[in-house]
């Protein structure tokens, strides 16, 4: 009986070894599965965050091509391309002709244009007129030149006759 009991205990010791690695072996899974469910919730609330941001974007351009696109057509008529700035020159000539007064111009250096910042070209122009309105008169539509222009300096002398020299910037794309 004696070998009968030796053996059925080691039987017994055997069967509850691999019952306990196996409910170990299934604790060890389940967590495994919950952390990997937790990661697909994260990934699905992921997704569903970033189609939402898509869809708004979507949304956005939709509506900025209806509203904003007149205005954006303003906008490309007011600030050229940079190729568009080789007859800045005489179209200033053609205003300085239009106030009698005799006109030299020269651009001085070139900032390049950026993603988000506009380019521009540095300018002088030197104008002599008969009299002060005429000046005033040609920087009155220099203001309001088709091109986007700002002017920084300018400098009045009364020897014979009036001489301005006026410095700016025109802005380009």
């Amino acid at each position: 009986m004696q070998k009968f009991k030796k053996k059925f205990l080691i039987n017994i010791g055997i069967t509850l070894g691999i019952v306990l690695a196996m409910v170990l072996f299934l604790f060890l899974f389940r967590s495994l599965l919950r952390k990997s469910s937790e990661k697909v919730r994260a990934s699905k609330i992921e997704i569903n965050n970033r189609s939402n941001a898509i869809q708004r974007l979507a949304f956005l351009k939709g509506q900025f091509s209806k509203t904003a696109s007149p205005y954006l057509n303003v906008l490309y008529s007011v600030i050229p391309p940079k190729d568009e700035l080789i007859n800045f020159s005489k179209e200033l000539q053609v205003i300085a002709a239009s106030e009698n007064l005799t006109f030299s111009f020269s651009f001085l250096g070139e900032n390049a244009s950026t993603g988000e910042d506009l380019g521009s070209v540095s300018f002088s122009v030197n104008v002599t007129g008969q009299s002060i309105d005429e000046i005033f008169d040609f920087i009155e539509k220099l203001e309001r030149f088709r091109f986007l222009i700002k002017l920084e300096n300018f400098s009045i002398n009364s020897d014979s006759g009036f001489r301005a020299t006026i410095g700016g910037r025109v802005f380009f794309r």
